[in-house]
């Protein structure tokens, strides 16, 4: 697997370098990667030997800010738009009035077709309506 070499390094003080070098136990010092986006997790290095990966220290501050942020993704917004967009129309869901019960908008024909195991719920003329399997229409409260 090919690689690309990393040559915009900082030392923790600021200062620059463009390569890391052990010392006499094999330990790097403390370093600064180039900044990256999105940011990268981990760098892979080679000191002549086998690959060793290098994790970024502030890996949990990112992971906390991210699992403690309103929408890190944008899903629940995009969840909420969506939801909007079924409220009040035919196939969609009812939305609840202030007092927290269900409104009904008045049809604007009786439903034609029937429904097998179930029924139609309405409101026509301002009376609640139940239009039944075997297409009988009751009225259950008048306007």
């Amino acid at each position: 697997m090919g690689a690309t070499q990393i040559t915009d390094l900082r030392y923790t003080d600021g200062s620059p370098t463009d390569s890391l070098t052990a010392d006499e136990n094999g330990m790097i010092p403390s370093f600064l990667g180039p900044e990256m986006s999105p940011p990268h997790e981990r760098v892979w290095v080679d000191f002549g030997g086998a690959r060793v990966a290098l994790l970024a220290t502030d890996v949990g501050e990112r992971l906390s800010a991210h699992v403690t942020a309103e929408d890190p993704h944008g899903s629940l917004e995009r969840a909420a738009n969506a939801v909007s967009a079924r409220m009040g129309v035919p196939g969609g869901l009812a939305p609840l009035n202030a007092d927290g019960g269900v409104s009904l908008t008045n049809v604007v024909s009786p439903p034609a077709e029937s429904v097998s195991n179930g029924g139609v719920l309405y409101a026509e003329g301002g009376a609640l309506k139940w239009k039944g399997s075997n297409g009988t229409v009751t009225t259950i409260a008048e306007a």
